[in-house]
């Protein structure tokens, strides 16, 4: 699997993390299955927050492999100081462990927003210096989001959206938000797409648009919620640059793994 270097945070990972969300929507064991089949082909960046649902199928799989061989990020839409404690707490518990790799401010779409979540952001660098949690990210949806980022030093990853369509959340332009992420690029974040697929909506372009996110030049790694492990593999295989069966292509293309979760 090839691994890169999420900016100036200094995290070694895997150029696909393995999205969460799509799994809580079925039987907990396939999604053990997919994240054990994740850790066996090196895809051991795993994505998961709050509110997916997602803790028990990834606390299942975390128990069978070495912790020290996984990123593990999760997120919250936490503002308050207490809130944020409340959220690294809980998350820790829900997924037994000590230590979360990435803790997202989650869903930052101003500097105001950003603003008025600085409690949850203090909490979070208190629970970085506390050793429960390595690096503090944010996600947004649109790119001011992703710009309040820049003048935030404890703030080391971003995640945003972008995809071959600029099929984008919250009326975000695709111009506006590649010129974002470049920025954050530049400044040296870590920078992790998501949205390549718009939340299942580009599965007719299965193929093509994953091959656009990782042709997009001003990132590290993209995120792909996965729901099988057959699934997974052509994603993988799609983000090396890799063959994929056209019959899987094209049962993708027509039919497409899951609707609008990821």
């Amino acid at each position: 699997m090839q691994r890169i270097i999420l900016g100036r945070s200094g995290l070694d990972v895997p150029v696909m993390a393995v999205g969460t969300h799509p799994m809580a929507q079925r039987a907990p064991e396939q999604g053990v299955r997919v994240l054990r089949r994740a850790f066996e082909l090196g895809a051991t960046l795993w994505d998961t927050s709050d509110d997916y649902g997602s803790f028990p199928i990834v606390a299942r799989a975390m128990a069978r492999v070495p912790r020290e061989q996984l990123t593990i990020s999760s997120k919250s839409y936490a503002t308050g100081y207490h809130e944020g404690k409340a959220a690294v707490r809980d998350a820790l518990e829900a997924l037994e462990t000590t230590y979360l790799d990435i803790m997202f401010l989650h869903y930052v779409q101003s500097e105001d927003e950003l603003a008025a979540r600085a409690g949850c952001l203090e909490a979070f660098r208190e629970a970085k210096l506390a050793g429960q949690v390595r690096v503090i990210a944010l996600s947004a949806h649109t790119p001011d989001g992703l710009r309040a980022a820049l003048a935030e030093p404890d703030i080391e990853i971003v995640m945003g959206p972008w995809n071959i369509r600029g099929q984008l959340p919250d009326n975000s332009t695709l111009p506006e938000m590649s010129h974002a992420l470049q920025a954050c690029y530049e400044a040296g974040k870590g920078v992790v797409l998501i949205k390549v697929l718009a939340a299942g909506a580009l599965f007719k372009l299965f193929d093509e648009a994953i091959r656009a996110g990782v042709r997009f030049p001003f990132k590290h790694a993209m995120n792909i919620g996965v729901q099988s492990t057959r699934e997974l593999e052509a994603d993988l295989r799609l983000v090396l640059g890799q063959p994929v069966d056209a019959n899987i292509i094209r049962q993708f293309r027509e039919g497409g793994p899951w609707g609008k979760a990821a």
